[in-house]
């Protein structure tokens, strides 16, 4: 989940929102050069090259829509998709918090005290529960993920070619977060008094 947060903001920032800022800066430094040399070699005409605000505005407006198309944002389906993988990940970080008191709680070997120095058994039925729960997590989080990049992979194949980075370190990720290669139900040192 974190590797699919960190791919999707280094996608989203340093593959379409600095290479455009750079290109729309660049218009705006060529206006402005175009128009101090309009300024130096005017013979008094009104003819020398200026662009209008409109013209300006314009860029903006095509910096915008562009960032906002190549981020994913303006086709519905992929939002759709990435707010549910993104809404996984949320309700995962915030279950996290619970769920290292819970381990706590399951299991004192963890946590030993100085009133109770000798590790007690391990509460099985409390790390089955836990253990679902996040297999719960992790499956919905694999599935998503999935949908997301098939469509990704559509789309590169017949609309948007700059997705196709994107899906190969997203399913190099998803190769690492499959349920069967995961932490499933029984984990080394599960149980087995270690």
């Amino acid at each position: 989940m974190l590797t699919f947060t960190q791919q999707l903001l280094y996608f989203c920032t340093a593959e379409v929102i600095e290479p455009h800022w750079r290109a729309f800066m660049s218009r705006l430094e060529a206006s402005s050069e175009d128009e101090a040399s309009a300024a130096k070699t005017a013979t008094g005409e009104p003819n020398a090259a200026r662009r209008t605000v409109d013209e300006l505005m314009q860029d903006h407006v095509d910096f915008l829509a562009t960032c906002l198309k190549e981020c994913m944002l303006t086709n519905a389906k992929l939002l759709r998709i990435n707010s549910k993988v993104t809404s996984t990940c949320l309700m995962f970080a915030n279950y996290t918090a619970s769920l290292t008191r819970s381990l706590d709680a399951a299991s004192p070997a963890f946590t030993p005290t100085p009133i109770n120095p000798t590790p007690l058994p391990i509460d099985e039925a409390k790390l089955e529960k836990l253990f679902s729960i996040l297999t719960q997590y992790e499956q919905h989080f694999s599935r998503h993920l999935k949908i997301l990049l098939d469509a990704l992979n559509y789309l590169a194949a017949t609309e948007t070619v700059g997705f196709l980075g994107l899906c190969a370190r997203l399913s190099m990720a998803a190769e690492g977060g499959d349920v069967g290669v995961g932490f499933g139900r029984r984990g080394p040192g599960v149980g087995d008094g270690v």
